[in-house]
């Protein structure tokens, strides 16, 4: 899915640390995936489902905003990738008052 999208996008892959950075880089070369459209964002998470806590990406007539939205309490590193990630893309966030779970919202 990488060596695809990066023909079209930039790819921004979410690492928790050095190690998990380490072993992306080592299967995307075992893939012969090109990487000169392909980022990685150190940021420490709880669980992987990402497309659950965000962040939305939003294109705002005045550029890009990252929506960071209410998620899971318990799970606090999940809770800040957003805010995180938007400051590593050097994008705006702004919070949402709206629980947003995978297709779940509350």
């Amino acid at each position: 899915m990488v060596r695809e999208l990066q023909t079209y996008v930039e790819v921004v892959v979410l690492v928790s640390d050095k190690a998990e950075h380490h072993d992306a880089m080592r299967l995307f070369a075992d893939f012969q995936v090109p990487m000169h459209r392909v980022r990685f964002a150190e940021v420490d998470y709880d669980t992987m489902w990402i497309r659950d806590y965000g962040p939305q990406l939003l294109e705002h007539a005045d550029g890009p905003l990252a929506i960071d939205s209410a998620y899971d309490d318990a799970r606090t590193f999940d809770e800040r990738v957003p805010t995180e990630l938007a400051k590593l893309l050097n994008v705006p966030a702004s919070s949402m008052p709206l629980r947003i779970a995978g297709e779940i919202c509350w």
